[in-house]
């Protein structure tokens, strides 16, 4: 879990996801990080989830959290990075 130091409320909010995620089992870390985006390109906005896989198979708990956040309708933008450890990521950006 990657909170943007950009986003005042990004810790509080990257906690309460690692509370929940933590009493289902999920091994949670939080990492400050400052995020800057490439080129011209705009400061990400929002909640990103990532993925390590672009095809399936996708793990099963990764597919499952995944269809959680939708029927929870929280808001996110889903990506993909192949190159990550981690075999999934949230990343809190400023709204």
């Amino acid at each position: 879990m990657l909170a943007n130091l950009a986003a005042v409320d990004a810790r509080g909010y990257a906690e309460d996801f690692a509370t929940m995620l933590r009493s289902a089992g999920w091994k949670v870390d939080i990492k400050n990080v400052q995020v800057y985006p490439e080129g011209d390109a705009a400061p990400p906005r929002g909640l990103h989830v990532i993925i390590k896989e672009r095809y399936p198979p996708i793990p099963t708990a990764t597919v499952v959290l995944i269809s959680a956040l939708r029927k929870s309708s929280v808001e996110f933008v889903f990506q993909y990075n192949e190159a990550m450890m981690d075999e999934i990521q949230f990343e809190i950006d400023p709204k």
